[in-house]
């Protein structure tokens, strides 16, 4: 939701507040919210002249990115009022600009990797069936490093479950997990600087016959 703390002011439409982009595309239907009678009286105006663009800092791999989406604007400059803008990355889609926030992703690493090629030249293998009989020592093992990825803003830590077990508490964004026989089951979710978790995301995986 947009809030300005400089005027004390918010937009709300239909009773509901609403972020900046819906404020631009519902101006004429938007109503404003002030303890401050001159302030309800001339912010509509000086507003609307801020509709051109809307821009966000985002943190991607290290470098900060000047998110930037163009409302009313359509020009999309490389510097502003002679100054540089480094990083500079416009969109027009809205969901690339309002992401999806708390959501957590497991990517899957097999800790131990077959050379297939090798194996089959080392133990001469050279028929099918000869390939079916040496199936389990080909085979994967279940053996992973987790890695976690987040869209978590002001983000403390994850809280990770495996098996329906205690929350493990965790900093970092790697974690070791062998699989068992049978079900296997893992939940992980943000939690940010004030303690507000995020999204749990579950992934149910069977391991056996």
């Amino acid at each position: 939701m947009f809030l300005d703390p400089q005027f004390n002011c918010y937009p709300m439409k239909d009773g509901i507040p609403v972020h900046f982009t819906e404020l631009v595309e519902h101006y004429d239907h938007v109503q404003f919210h002030s303890p401050s009678e001159e302030t309800l009286r001339e912010y509509p105006s000086f507003v609307s002249d801020y509709f051109g663009y809307i821009r966000t800092n985002r943190k991607e791999h290290g470098h900060t990115i000047r998110m930037t989406l163009p409302l009313q604007g359509r020009e999309q400059q490389l510097a502003f009022e002679a100054m540089e803008l480094d990083h500079a990355s416009y969109t027009n889609n809205k969901d690339d600009f309002y992401p999806a926030l708390n959501h957590t992703m497991i990517l899957f690493e097999y800790k131990e990797k077959k050379d297939l090629p090798k194996l089959i030249q080392d133990y001469n293998i050279q028929t099918e069936e000869e390939y079916e009989a040496f199936l389990p020592l080909l085979s994967a093992k279940p053996d992973y490093r987790l890695t976690f990825i987040h869209t978590a803003e002001a983000f403390s830590h994850y809280e990770v479950s495996i098996d329906a077990g205690d929350a493990i508490v965790l900093y970092d964004n790697e974690l070791d997990w062998s699989l068992v026989e049978g079900m296997n089951r893992i939940t992980a979710r943000t939690v940010n600087d004030c303690g507000v978790k995020g999204v749990p995301v579950t992934m149910t995986i069977y391991y056996g016959e």
